[in-house]
This record gives C-alpha cells, structure tokens and sequence, in this order.
C-alpha cells in the first residue's frame, strides 16, 4: 500500500497570497486546500478528511464541527486570539489548538499608543479641521499635558509589557491589573491594582487581556461610571471585551473624554451606527496586528506549527494543553507507519 498523503486546509481567510504557507508545507509533500468557508456545512466538508485546520476569522469552530473531524490532529488560528475555537471539544478529541501568540507584539502595543495619543492629542479632529479650512487649535481644547499621567494596562501579557516601557518614555505612570495574575504577586516592575482601582485611578486605560467569559463585555456602564471624565479608553484586544452601546453612552454623555478601538463587539461595524458620528471616538479596522514583517512571520509560523505536529513532533505553542496525552491513535506518524 502506498504511503498516505497528508491534507491541510484553510478554512479562510483575506492574505492576498498564501504562498509562505503553501511553501512551508512542502515538507510534509501533503496537499494544501486553500477556501473561503461561510456555513458550517462548507466547514464540515473540507474538513471532514483534513490531517490540519488553518482558521483566520471563521467562527464557531464549534463542537459539532469538531466532531465531524475524523483525522484532523492540530487546530491552527492565524494570530494570538483563539476564542472562536471550542477548546474543550477539541481536547475531548485529541486535537492540539495552536496560536501564533508572538508575531506582533511591537505591532499592538505601538498601535496602541498610537491610537492613545491620536485620541489625547486630537490628531484626527485637528486634521478634519484643518481640511475644512479651519486652521485653529483651539478647536481642540483641550488637551491635557501627557507627562505624568497614568497608564492603566489591564491584562499585563506580552503585549501589555512591550507597551509599559513605551509609555514610560513619554512620561507616563503605568498601572495594571490582570485578571490571570495573582493580585497579591506584582507584574514586572509595574504595581499591581484591583480592577476597581485602574478603572478610578488611570488617565487613560488600555485592554491587552483576551477575550474570556471572565473579560467578555468587562467594560460596560458600571466600569465606564468609574472612571475619571477626562479618561481615555484604548481597546487593541478583542472587540467584546467592550460593550459598544455602553461605551456610545460614555462617550456622547461625558462619562469619559474619549476612545481609540481597533477591535469592535461587531465587525465591521454598522456605518450609520452613531458612534461613528462622535468627534471623541476614533476607529481603525482591526489592523493593529499589521505590518509586512509581522504577516510574512505570521503565515510563516502557520505553516511551521502544521509541519511540527504533523511529523509526531509537540508544537510549540498549545492553547489547550490538556490535550497532552491524548493524541489519536490514527496519528498522521502512526497512519504512515502503517500504510
């Protein structure tokens, strides 16, 4: 009999070339299924006989779905967050779930500042002024002096800790709370607050925490009612994280002086939506991930963790480690030792 050939599929995805992850694959000589999935049935179908998912934005990749993956032996999300993944359907049937948590970590959090002082310094507001022939700062008053200020991070990751130092450049005192770590045990060279606390205490707040039943809608009236009316929200993590009505509230009725979101509780967002009309609300489309280099890593990262599990080996970056162990008996090494 001869030797089996080995299936790897993307069940979509908006790279304009997956050429780094087809390249990538190639030594494992399998085939590589590239789609664009909408239903559950599609996702059914190409999965059903696949050794390896990819998954961009499809979403759930629920239980059922899992069930119907007869030889699939490693779940692979294109970026940091693995929400739309059933992780305990996937554990029940041996199936690793792997992120790419490290790809663009400067990326964010420069993002994040971005946004931070694009919102604090007015630069979108100023600049549609300027364009409509008003040239006058006043029309931005007023803009509080960043120097010593407070930063409150919450979720204090890899993404959280590339921020703190840039932050601390500007002058600014950072905070921060997170939900995963031992309050009682500080993050590095940062105090460590109850949420409560960064909520009352921080000029400004920006979510590097993933998106959780804990985290999902943290951010509601009660948290906006909190905070300090000259505060800033900034959101590069996951969209439901933040309640979007609530932070329309906030915004429009002065409970806080602004945001900056890349991430949305709906993406894209409904363009009449009102929030879209507010001078103190500024919006980019999920693009705090993006640059050139962190997307060749990314797709080349992809293809490494699908070749690593697929030749028997432990991929590196287990999202579900109580996985381990439980590998299927028809494991693609043990399929091609037998054929």
């Amino acid at each position: 009999m001869g030797r089996e050939r080995l299936k790897v599929v993307i069940t979509d995805y908006d790279f304009p070339s997956l050429d780094l992850i087809r390249d990538g694959l190639t030594a494992i000589n399998g085939e590589f299924v590239a789609a664009q999935c909408r239903t559950p049935e599609e996702v059914i179908e190409l999965c059903r006989e696949a050794d390896a998912v990819i998954t961009e934005y499809y979403k759930p990749l629920d239980r059922y779905i899992i069930s119907q993956m007869q030889r699939c032996q490693v779940i692979v999300r294109t970026g940091i967050g693995f929400d739309t993944v059933d992780l305990d359907a996937a554990t029940d049937h041996g199936i690793y779930v792997v992120n790419v948590p490290a790809y663009s970590l400067d990326e964010v959090s420069d993002h994040a500042l971005t946004l931070l002082l694009t919102c604090v310094r007015k630069v979108s507001l100023l600049n549609d002024a300027v364009k409509r022939g008003v040239w006058d700062f006043k029309v931005a008053q007023p803009i509080p002096r960043l120097r010593g200020q407070t930063l409150g991070i919450v979720g204090y990751g890899r993404i959280g800790q590339k921020l703190q130092p840039k932050a601390a450049a500007l002058g600014l005192k950072v905070i921060a709370n997170d939900p995963y770590n031992d309050p009682h045990a500080p993050p590095k060279n940062v105090p460590s607050v109850s949420f409560e606390t960064l909520l009352t205490e921080s000029d400004y707040i920006s979510i590097h925490t993933p998106l959780t039943p804990e985290t999902r809608g943290m951010f509601d009236d009660a948290a906006f009612r909190k905070m300090k009316p000259t505060a800033y929200l900034i959101n590069t993590a996951r969209g439901p994280i933040v309640q979007l009505e609530a932070l329309y509230k906030a915004l429009s009725q002065g409970w806080i002086s602004g945001a900056g979101m890349d991430v949305l509780e709906t993406e894209p967002i409904n363009p009449l939506h009102p929030i879209l009309k507010l001078d103190n609300f500024v919006v980019t489309p999920h693009c705090a991930w993006y640059s050139e280099g962190a997307k060749e890593e990314l797709l080349r990262t992809v293809a490494e963790e699908v070749v690593r599990t697929l030749q028997g080996q432990r991929p590196l970056s287990i999202v579900n480690p109580a996985v381990e162990g439980q590998a299927r008996a028809a494991s693609p090494t043990w399929r091609l030792a037998n054929a």
